[in-house]
């Protein structure tokens, strides 16, 4: 038996719920597809490995001052960590921690990184972050690791026109039971 729908979602990330969630308040109907056996595309949150939350995809409410997520985690009364926790430079460099020479090193290429991809997008280059980094140098492989853990996929797969239309206010907050709990609880 086939039934016609108005909307079909592909995808119950964040985007393909609140899609959904719309669909239905228009009075659409609407059928949402997600290939995983759970929702939440890149906010994963594990309970059951360490017997407390911690996610495996997505963690921060970045731009959480404006992010429309905070809204809904303080009407699930999902709580959230809202204090700016800034890193402290202490870093394991494989055969011993690294200096503060070092993470002064690593943080200017950091950040190197990030204006160049976000220059290249404000000039129209809708290319791979990966594109406009420095691979050779001795912090490559830590850049590009920050690089996938901020934005949940590797630098190759981070376009540098998304970048530059990204507007970071820099308040970044954890959610105590997980990003992932909170969209599945959405």
């Amino acid at each position: 038996m086939s039934r016609v729908v108005d909307v079909v979602v592909v995808g119950a990330g964040a985007a393909g719920l609140a899609a959904a969630s719309r669909a239905y308040e228009l009075g659409l109907s609407c059928y949402l597809l997600e290939a995983k056996d759970r929702i939440g595309g890149r906010t994963h949150t594990d309970t059951a490995t360490f017997g407390v939350a911690w996610d495996r995809g997505a963690h921060w409410l970045h731009s959480a001052d404006v992010n429309p997520l905070t809204r809904i985690a303080d009407e699930l009364a999902h709580p959230y960590l809202a204090r700016l926790r800034p890193f402290d430079g202490h870093f394991h460099l494989g055969a011993g921690w690294g200096s503060a020479a070092d993470w002064e090193a690593y943080r200017g290429e950091f950040e190197a990184a990030v204006e160049h991809a976000i220059e290249a997008g404000a000039a129209g280059q809708d290319i791979a972050a990966l594109d406009v980094m420095d691979k050779g140098s001795r912090w490559a492989r830590m850049v590009h690791h920050i690089f996938a853990a901020i934005s949940g996929m590797p630098p190759s797969e981070i376009s540098t026109a998304d970048l530059a239309a990204y507007r970071d206010t820099e308040v970044n907050w954890p959610l105590e039971r997980g990003y992932g709990g909170l969209i599945a609880a959405r």
